[in-house]
C-alpha cells in the first residue's frame, strides 16, 4: 500500500516554540469520530497544572454546538477557542506556533493532520488507532493514547508540556520522519509510477479492461509531468484520482 504524502515545501518548520502564547492545536472536522470531546475533557485535568495553556480548535461540523456546550459546562470557556475553518498560510502558521498537536480520533484511516504537524516540527499526541499507529512512533515522534480515554490523553499531553526539551527532541524526530522518503510527495509519486507501470506490465491475463489500462497510463504520465514541473510535489487532486482508480 502506497501511503499518502505531505507537501514539505509548504508545511515546514518556522522558529522555536513561542513563549508568549502557548496552545495545543486540533485540526479536523467536528464530528464524533474525531474524538474532540475527549480532548476537551482532557483539558479539564490539564488546567490544574497548566492553567496558561489554551486549546485552539480548527474546523467545523455538526458536533460544534454540542462541543461548545461541553466547554461551558466544564468551565473551560477561557481555555478552549473554536477558530472555524482555516487553510493556506493561516493553517500552517497555527501548526508552526503550537506547542504540540493532538489527533484524538476514535478511528482514523490515515492521519494527514499528524503528518502536517510533524512536517512543521511539532510533536503529536494521537489515538492508538488506524493509520495513526503507523505514522506516530510512540516515545520518539510523539505519544499514542488509548482511544476515547481522556485521562490517558491528558497524561501524554502533560508529559510534553512539562518539558520544552522533550518537545524539541520529539519535534525534530517528527520532522525527520515526515520529510523523509516515506512521506515526501516526490518519493510517493515514484512509488505510484512503479505500481501502475508494474500493474500494466504484469497484466498478461488481460484482466484489466481497455479503459482501466488507458486510465493507468494517463495517470503515470500525469504524475511524471507534475513531478517534473513542481520538482518535489504532486497535487492532492492527483492523489484523489489515484485512490479512485484503485
Amino acid at each position: 500500500m502506497v501511503p499518502n504524502g505531505v507537501n514539505t515545501d509548504e508545511f515546514l518548520p518556522c522558529g522555536d516554540w513561542p513563549e508568549e502564547e502557548q496552545y495545543i492545536l486540533f485540526v479536523g472536522r467536528l464530528v464524533k469520530q474525531k474524538g474532540v470531546e475527549f480532548l476537551i475533557r482532557a483539558m479539564f485535568y490539564i488546567r490544574e497544572k497548566f492553567p496558561h495553556i489554551r486549546l485552539k480548535i480548527v474546523g467545523d461540523g455538526e458536533y460544534e454546538s454540542w462541543l461548545n456546550r461541553l466547554k461551558t459546562n466544564l468551565m473551560l470557556s477561557d481555555m478552549v477557542e473554536f477558530l472555524g475553518q482555516k487553510s493556506g498560510q493561516d493553517l500552517i502558521q497555527l501548526y508552526q506556533k503550537a506547542q504540540l498537536v493532538v489527533v484524538p480520533s476514535i478511528n482514523e484511516p490515515f492521519g494527514m493532520v499528524a503528518l502536517e504537524a510533524m512536517a512543521c516540527r511539532r510533536p503529536v499526541v494521537a489515538s492508538r488507532t488506524g493509520g495513526l499507529k503507523e505514522i506516530i512512533e510512540h516515545g520518539k515522534t510523539g505519544f499514542l493514547a488509548e482511544p476515547e480515554n481522556y485521562l490517558d490523553l491528558a497524561q501524554w499531553i502533560m508529559s510534553l508540556l512539562h518539558s520544552k526539551e522533550l518537545r524539541q527532541q520529539m519535534g525534530s524526530n517528527a520532522y525527520a520522519c515526515a520529510s523523509g522518503d516515506k512521506y515526501k510527495w516526490s518519493s510517493i509519486a515514484q512509488q505510484y509510477i512503479r505500481y501502475y507501470t508494474g500493474l500494466l506490465k504484469s497484466d498478461i491475463t488481460g484482466e484489466l479492461d481497455g479503459r482501466k489500462k488507458e486510465e493507468a497510463a494517463k495517470l503515470i504520465e500525469q504524475i511524471k509531468a507534475v513531478s517534473k514541473k513542481m520538482k518535489s510535489t504532486v497535487s492532492n487532486g492527483l492523489f484523489n484520482e489515484l485512490f479512485d482508480w484503485m
